[in-house]
């Protein structure tokens, strides 16, 4: 067994090596590919580049194995020409096989380079309105607010809502009787209004009290708007309700019939 190593290696002595030296260069390559790629997707201003640098890394990693493969098969006297159409004629025999999986890869790759949406936007695909968790090569998966995971296939990705790109818009009005005095009411509001950026970070800007907005039979308007993180001014909206209510109760102002809610009159 010995004498036949030594003379397995005596006669391909230099393929063997030639052998290494590439699968050095290889592991040199891929190590490199891999820290740079990381690199990258550290410093990404935002996550559609770290989506791409992500898919880059795994088109190259296929590509340099591919490559290496190739190139050890010819080290050692293979036809690599014969191998090519070979590999020619099963690339399309899976592309006709696998024209969904292809389809799927494909739509995904259009999907991060048109930045369609990124991870953490909340999107809409087919009725299914959730937060984007992962971007994979094939899939996209969503979570909705009730914790239910919804995959779909890139492929099946036609028309897309996203509620990310564009901050959403709190806004409250409130109505009080026609004995209110408005601007005592509106210089308190201009000066607790602002404390709420402190507990909610969502708040982009503002609160803003737009000031009176409408006068009708029963009451004066007073609307108040805040700029909030995209599908965030839920959460804020109460808050600014909440401060506008302390503010009734502690100077005695009176909501108009309109916004007092009926007794019981059992």
């Amino acid at each position: 067994m010995i004498e036949w190593i030594k003379n397995f290696f005596n006669e391909y002595q230099r393929s063997i090596i030639i052998t290494i030296i590439i699968g050095l260069v290889a592991a040199i390559l891929l190590i490199f590919l891999h820290i740079v790629t990381h690199q990258a997707r550290l410093k990404a201003a935002n996550k559609r580049a770290s989506s791409v640098a992500l898919l880059l890394k795994k088109i190259l990693t296929y590509f340099i194995i591919l490559v290496i493969i190739l190139a050890i098969l010819g080290v050692w006297g293979f036809n690599i020409t014969a191998l090519l159409w070979g590999l020619g004629i099963i690339a399309i025999i899976i592309g006709i096989s696998a024209h969904k999986l292809i389809h799927d890869i494909l739509s995904g790759i259009v999907i991060i380079f048109g930045n369609y949406y990124e991870v953490d936007d909340i999107v809409e695909i087919k009725g299914f309105k959730g937060k984007v968790i992962a971007i994979r090569t094939r899939s996209t998966h969503l979570l909705n607010q009730q914790g239910e995971l919804k995959i779909f296939a890139h492929g099946e990705v036609s028309e897309v809502i996203n509620y990310s790109r564009h901050y959403s818009l709190a806004s409250c009005s409130i109505t009080v009787n026609h004995n209110t005095p408005i601007d005592e009411m509106i210089a308190i509001l201009q000066e607790r209004l602002p404390l709420l950026v402190d507990s909610f970070p969502q708040i982009v800007e503002g609160p803003n009290v737009i000031g009176m907005t409408d006068l009708t039979q029963t009451g004066i308007v007073i609307t108040i708007t805040a700029k909030t993180l995209s599908e965030q001014q839920s959460e804020v909206e109460r808050a600014i309700k909440r401060v506008v209510l302390e503010v009734i109760l502690e100077k005695g102002y009176h909501l108009s019939q309109d916004e007092v809610p009926p007794h019981d009159e059992r």
